[in-house]
């Protein structure tokens, strides 16, 4: 019941001093930065890698 009562103050103390907190603006290519592929994508199958793991562990 406490955190309940935590957050309901925080929630309006971020409501009360909204425009404090939008002053700011994020850089005009911020979005660009997000949205550009860094590249190459690996992809791994953790039950492969963790089923390998554990059967190199049973048999030593």
């Amino acid at each position: 019941m406490k955190s309940a009562m935590k957050i309901d103050k925080l929630e309006k103390y971020i409501i009360s001093n909204r425009d404090e907190f939008d002053d700011l603006e994020p850089s005009p290519n911020l979005w660009d930065k997000i949205e550009k592929p860094k590249g190459r994508t690996i992809k791994i199958n953790w039950r492969s890698v963790l089923t390998k793991t554990g059967a190199r562990r049973r048999y030593r």
